[in-house]
């Protein structure tokens, strides 16, 4: 993987996801006990302000205190040479973006994610 990390704490990265307006997520795998998660670290990455870290440290407490099944469960987190991350269940399946992006959603379809969501 040219350019982005090869190792998040004790995870191995083997991909890169995608990014968001908050962080960039990376597709790594455990060397031990073999399972996939999503990591994701902050767009600022190490660089991150201390406001910052704090909001993303949140974000994982807050996410890690949730049990729902449209949520992605958070299983891990650290502080990778100063860059905060959280590791989420590896999740298959479409995202809602390329989903709306492939087609249009009928009014009904529409109406049942937005109670969904």
């Amino acid at each position: 993987m040219s350019g982005g990390p090869t190792r998040i704490g004790n995870y191995e990265v083997t991909g890169h996801l995608g990014e968001g307006g908050g962080g960039s997520v990376y597709l790594a795998r455990h060397p031990q006990l073999g399972y996939e998660v999503a990591i994701k670290v902050p767009l600022a990455g190490a660089a991150a302000t201390e406001r910052q870290r704090e909001r993303f440290a949140r974000e994982a407490d807050a996410l890690a205190k949730v049990r729902h099944p449209g949520l992605v469960d958070v299983v891990d987190r650290g502080l990778e040479r100063g860059q905060p991350w959280l590791a989420m269940r590896r999740v298959f399946g479409e995202d809602l973006a390329s989903r709306i992006e492939k087609r249009r959603l009928s009014e009904s379809e529409g109406f049942d994610l937005a109670r969904q969501l």
